[in-house]
């Protein structure tokens, strides 16, 4: 077993890790595709997303589609539109 050199003797008595916060996130309402947030105790900042990944804030999604709009493809062109009822 070796012994510790004064350098490193030093070296562990001057670090110090000091207490890791056990953060309590205060988060803005969502608006748009980050929220800000603030811990209640240490006070630290970041931005939270507000999507989960493979939700549609990750990508390029219309209005239309984020209320629930038509499901029938614009470009369906001549082609017999069958509804649901007529499906096999």
């Amino acid at each position: 077993m070796e012994t510790p050199t004064s350098a490193e003797k030093a070296l562990a008595e001057t670090t110090v890790e000091g207490p890791v916060c056990q953060h309590q996130w205060l988060i803005e309402s969502p608006n748009g595709p980050s929220s800000h947030g603030k811990c209640r105790l240490c006070k630290e900042e970041r931005d939270f997303a507000n999507y989960i990944e493979g939700s549609s804030w990750g990508y390029d999604v219309s209005l239309e589609q984020l209320s629930g709009g038509s499901r029938i493809p614009k470009n369906m062109g001549n082609e017999e539109k069958i509804g649901l009822a007529e499906e096999i």
